[in-house]
């Protein structure tokens, strides 16, 4: 297996904005990445401590698109993670419908049963 290591700021910087769309902890952020913690805070604060083939990889296993992290270009999620959310997004979308529904359903159901009551009460 090759090392490398990369020392870019731009980088850098681009994992910690990856780090804020995710909720703002590191630490977290690590684990979701398999790394240490530790880890992931000397990469992001040390001059010295690059970015390695294997972090590379863990941030591809999560969706991101390692050109944008590279070099800043494209987006910052491959198509497969944006068509995720997109599906999920729609997904919340059809779930707030059908509760909606099942609500005037039940409405529909309460009004029939009042109505059933007036019939036979012959009012």
């Amino acid at each position: 297996m090759i090392k490398t290591e990369i020392r870019d700021l731009g980088t850098k910087k681009r994992i910690r904005k990856i780090i804020e769309k995710r909720g703002g902890n590191a630490s977290k952020f690590a684990r979701e990445l398999g790394i240490l913690p530790n880890y992931l805070v000397s990469v992001l604060n040390g001059n010295d401590k690059g970015i390695s083939s294997m972090m590379l990889k863990c941030f591809s296993k999560i969706g991101i698109n390692i050109n944008w992290l590279l070099d800043g270009k494209g987006d910052m999620y491959i198509e497969n993670e944006k068509t995720f959310k997109d599906l999920s997004r729609s997904l919340k979308i059809a779930q707030n419908k059908i509760l909606k529904l099942e609500n005037d359903l039940e409405k529909a159901n309460y009004l029939a049963i009042e109505l059933k009551k007036m019939i036979i009460e012959g009012k």
